[in-house]
C-alpha cells in the first residue's frame, strides 16, 4: 500500500515538474516580446498624385477631386463636376540595427482613394457636395528578430527568433459638404464613416511566431519551444469628423486651416494563441478563439498652411500639423494602453512640417504641371519621438481641360526609430520606404 502511494506520489511530481518546465519555457517567450499595432504612418494625410508630389503640402491649396481629404473648406473652387481615383505602391525596407537582418516589403493595393464631387447653387451661394473613399491607415508589415539570452550563473542559455507579420487597413466612406461664406472664405465639412461592413477594408491581423532554444554547458540536448499569436480586429463602428476654411487674401495669397477632432473607433476582436513542442504535441493553449470587444482612440490634429502664387505658372506651399498623440490609446476589458508598444505610458505629441512647389509649363491645349516637395514627418513615442524625412517628385498632364493624370514619388526614411516599440529586444531599425501614387481626374 505504501509502495502504491510511493509511486502515486512521484507520478504527481514528475507532473507537476513537467508543468513547471513546460511554463517556464512558454511562457517567458510569450510575456518578453512586445504586442503592438504599428500603423506604417500614423500621421493620417490626404490622398492624391498631385498633394504627394508637392510633400503633402496641400492645405493651402485644396483645389481639387481631392479636396475632401485634405481640408474640405476647399472643395468651392470646384466648379464643375469632377470624378477622381488613386492607386498606391509601396516598398519599404526594415533594417535592425543590432541585427544582420533586414525585411523587405512591398504592397500594391488597386484603390488609395476614390471620389466624385458635385458643385451646385443654393440661395445665391456656391455649394459644393463629394462622396469618397479614403484608405486612412495600412498596417502592413514584416519583421524578424533574433535573440540569445545567458538565464543562469551556470551558463544555461536561451536563443530564437520572434516574428512578426502585420496585415491591414483601415479605411473610410465620407460624404463632404462646403459653401463659400463669401467671395475670400469658405468652409467645408466632412463625415468620415468606419466601418468594416460598408468599407470592406477595415481591419487588422498580426501574426506573432516565436521559437525557442534552451541549452545547458556539456549538454548535447537542446529543449524546443514555439508560440504562434494570432490576432485580428475589424472595425465595427466609428465616426470622425473633419472640419476645414479656407481664406484667399488676394490672387496670390491663400491660407488654410483643418481640424480633425479625436473619435474612438469600437473593434472587435478575435484572439488565437497556440504553442508547439515542435513534434506536433500541442503544450500550452490559453485564450483560444477567445472573442471580446475593444475600443481605438486616435488624437486631435490641427493643421494649418499658407500658399503663395507668385506667378501664374508658379505655386509655394507650406503645412504645419500638430498631433495630441497623448490620447491615443487601445481599451479592452478595462485596461487601458498606447497602441505602439501596449504599455500605460503616453505618447510624446509631434509636429509635421511640409514644403512644397509646383511650376506649370501652359499650352493651348495641355497643361504639363512639375512638383516637388520635402518634409519633416515624425510619428510618436514615449521616450521621444522618431525623426521621419520625406523628399517627394511629381508630374502630371492635364488634356483639353477634361482629364487629368498625375504621377508622384516619396520616399521616406527614419534611422534609429522604433526603440520604444522594440524596447523588449534592445534595439532599433532604420527605415526606408518608396511610395508611388497614380491618380487620374476627369472634369464634366
Amino acid at each position: 500500500m505504501n509502495s502504491h502511494r510511493g509511486k502515486k506520489l512521484k507520478t504527481i511530481v514528475k507532473l507537476i515538474f513537467i508543468f513547471l518546465f513546460l511554463t517556464e519555457l512558454i511562457t517567458p517567450l510569450y510575456s518578453q516580446f512586445p504586442t503592438f499595432l504599428e500603423i506604417a504612418n500614423p500621421n493620417p494625410v490626404g490622398s492624391g498624385a498631385r498633394a504627394l508630389g508637392q510633400g503633402n503640402a496641400f492645405i493651402a491649396i485644396a483645389d481639387d477631386a481631392t479636396s475632401a481629404s485634405w481640408n474640405p473648406g476647399g472643395l468651392p473652387q470646384l466648379e464643375t463636376p469632377e470624378i477622381s481615383f488613386a492607386l498606391e505602391y509601396v516598398k519599404r525596407n526594415d533594417r535592425l540595427n543590432q541585427h544582420p537582418s533586414e525585411n523587405d516589403f512591398f504592397d500594391l493595393k488597386n484603390v488609395n482613394y476614390a471620389s466624385a464631387v458635385l458643385p451646385f447653387f443654393f440661395n445665391n451661394n456656391n455649394y459644393v457636395f463629394s462622396i469618397n473613399y479614403l484608405r486612412l491607415f495600412s498596417f502592413n508589415r514584416e519583421l524578424t528578430v533574433p535573440y540569445s539570452q545567458v538565464i543562469t550563473s551556470s551558463g544555461t542559455s536561451r536563443t530564437g527568433e520572434f516574428s512578426l507579420d502585420q496585415d491591414g487597413e483601415f479605411s473610410v466612406i465620407t460624404p463632404a459638404l462646403a459653401v463659400d461664406i463669401t467671395t475670400r472664405l469658405s468652409f467645408g465639412a466632412a463625415l468620415n464613416f468606419w466601418d468594416h461592413s460598408l468599407t470592406h477594408s477595415s481591419f487588422f491581423k498580426k501574426k506573432e511566431f516565436q521559437t525557442r532554444f534552451l541549452s545547458a554547458p556539456g549538454s548535447p540536448s537542446r529543449n524546443r519551444g514555439a508560440l504562434m499569436t494570432i490576432n485580428e480586429f475589424e472595425v465595427t463602428d466609428g465616426h470622425s469628423v473633419v472640419l476645414g476654411g479656407l481664406y484667399r487674401f488676394n490672387s496670390k495669397w491663400n491660407l488654410g486651416m483643418v481640424v480633425k477632432p479625436g473619435y474612438e473607433l469600437e473593434l472587435d476582436r478575435i484572439e488565437n494563441i497556440l504553442a508547439d513542442d515542435f513534434n506536433g504535441n500541442l503544450i500550452f493553449q490559453p485564450n483560444l478563439s477567445d472573442t471580446s470587444n475593444a475600443e481605438l482612440e486616435f488624437p486631435t490634429i490641427l493643421g494649418l498652411g499658407l500658399a503663395w502664387r507668385p506667378a501664374d505658372a508658379l505655386t509655394l506651399t507650406t503645412d504645419v500639423t500638430w498631433t495630441d498623440w497623448s490620447d491615443y490609446r487601445f481599451i479592452e476589458n478595462g485596461q487601458e494602453s498606447n497602441p505602439l508598444n501596449s504599455t500605460i505610458d503616453d505618447l510624446k505629441d509631434t509636429f509635421t512640417v511640409r514644403f512644397g512647389g509646383e511650376f506649370l509649363f501652359i499650352s493651348e491645349n495641355y497643361l504639363l504641371p512639375i512638383r516637388w516637395g520635402a518634409g519633416y514627418d515624425p510619428t510618436p513615442g514615449i521616450t521621444q519621438v522618431d525623426d521621419y524625412y520625406t523628399v517627394n517628385l511629381g508630374v502630371g498632364l492635364q488634356l483639353h481641360n477634361r482629364i487629368n493624370f498625375d504621377l508622384a514619388w516619396e520616399y521616406r526614411w527614419g534611422k534609429d526609430v522604433n526603440v520604444d516599440t522594440l524596447k523588449s529586444f534592445g534595439i532599433s531599425q532604420d527605415i526606408h520606404r518608396h511610395r508611388i501614387l497614380a491618380s487620374m481626374i476627369c472634369y464634366f
